[in-house]
């Protein structure tokens, strides 16, 4: 399989590679991109879910009939409709490229390890930060992101800035929710 793969870019020590277009990824790969699609249409990642859930799960536990348990899970409902409207989320995307990115001392068939993923997003990240998230992906040649690399790069980059702004608000409101759900609910 590793013949099979293409030179995608560098950094650092390593060399970054992706599979030929017209070769599939290894279906342990293709099972996260796809779990990490299905999360990218909902907005959220997988912490970010367990939270909203956690969360609602407290207030329940709390009571549905006291009005203030109700209000904080519609909140709740609410925030994670709003999510939905966030095209791109960093997170995901960057794992979606990491799931489709080989670096050159990784296994490309084998068990994916932790450590070269957690290292690889926060090369991701910093290249993101360095040359803009849209070079970034341009830099990648995945065929099967052109989609998205269709816009501008300056409508790419404000989407980007605008979701990773809309995330962090996101995340600070239902860490206030779930703090307040554990912490008890104020009286009404």
């Amino acid at each position: 399989m590793r013949q099979k793969l293409v030179f995608a870019f560098e950094f650092g020590d390593h060399k970054y590679y992706k599979l030929d277009n017209k070769v599939n990824l290894p279906f342990s790969r293709f099972a996260i991109v796809m779990s990490l699609l299905e999360r990218l249409s909902c907005g959220l990642d997988g912490s970010d879910m367990s939270k909203a859930l956690d969360t609602i799960e407290k207030y329940l536990n709390k009571g549905i009939a006291h009005p203030n348990s109700a209000a904080k899970i519609g909140a709740v409902v609410s925030i994670l409709r709003e999510r939905q409207q966030n095209v791109i989320h960093k997170d995901l995307m960057l794992n979606i490229i990491n799931a489709m990115t080989f670096r050159d001392d990784e296994s490309v068939t084998g068990e994916i390890s932790s450590t070269i993923t957690k290292e690889k997003l926060e090369v991701f990240e910093r290249l993101c930060d360095n040359e803009g998230a849209y070079n970034f992906f341009l830099s990648t040649n995945i065929e099967r992101l052109n989609p998205l690399l269709q816009m501008s790069q300056t409508d790419f980059n404000e989407l980007w800035r605008t979701s990773e702004a809309r995330t962090k608000a996101y995340r600070k409101q239902m860490d206030f929710l779930l703090n307040e759900a554990h912490t008890g609910l104020p009286k009404s």
